[in-house]
């Protein structure tokens, strides 16, 4: 499905694309309730073989979460199997071993188109450009090895790499602050011995800095003229 930002299009934003890809539309681009659901009984569900029940992965959007089309599913033999939170990357076979490959060419027609057209993809040329990326990509071999790499078909939870399981190394380091309890006096941390302590000016070697200072501001006011010493 290609979804579109807009409500009007005086022109076919499929021209030259994927032969059966089905037109979505909505006012920022992004995917709604409405438009999955239409997606799946229009699309989907006349596209599949008609042997039942077939089994649709899903990750947890919001679009996905209807009544319509849990009815529409139940009803024709579609069983809908949400994945667990914050795992398509290790169950999802289009994020374990499509995306990364269709993201590469897409850029690599994207580069072509600019190359050759001297402007970059519009949403008139966005179908076009996409099936070259999508006929690069999509191999029967790379979709099976897919749903293989994330132990989906055949089920094989050895499959998994167990390195995407591990716990996400902590990226802060734990705070120094100690509580001290209320009405205990506190010793001094650091003490810095007196020898070491920076030198501090005395006070006639302060009086001689303002002195010098003082002469120095004289020696330049009588170089200015007296029009301008009367502004300040």
């Amino acid at each position: 499905m290609h979804i579109f930002p807009g409500e009007r299009f005086s022109y076919n934003p499929l021209e030259n694309g994927i032969p059966g890809s089905y037109f979505g539309k909505s006012s920022n681009g992004w995917i709604t309730q409405e438009l999955f659901n239409g997606w799946l009984t229009n699309h989907f569900a006349r596209s599949i073989p008609p042997q039942r029940p077939v089994v649709l992965l899903l990750d947890g959007h919001t679009s996905h979460i209807n009544l319509d089309t849990s009815i529409f599913c139940n009803e024709n033999g579609i069983l809908l199997f949400c994945l667990p939170p914050h795992s398509s990357h290790i169950l999802q076979p289009l994020d374990v071993g499509l995306f990364a490959p269709l993201k590469q060419n897409w850029k690599t027609s994207v580069a072509t188109y600019h190359l050759n057209h001297k402007k970059g993809v519009e949403k008139r040329s966005f179908a076009s450009v996409f099936k070259e990326a999508y006929d690069s990509t999509i191999k029967v071999s790379t979709i099976t090895n897919a749903f293989k790499r994330s132990g989906t078909y055949p089920c094989n939870k050895d499959a998994i790499d167990p390195r995407k399981l591990a716990p996400s190394v902590s990226s802060y380091k734990e705070s120094t602050t100690v509580s001290v309890p209320v009405n205990v006096p506190i010793e001094p941390i650091l003490q810095i011995p007196v020898e070491s302590a920076p030198d501090i000016p005395s006070a006639e070697e302060c009086k001689v800095t303002a002195d010098s200072s003082e002469l120095a501001l004289k020696a330049l006011e009588s170089q200015m003229e007296p029009e301008i010493l009367t502004k300040f």
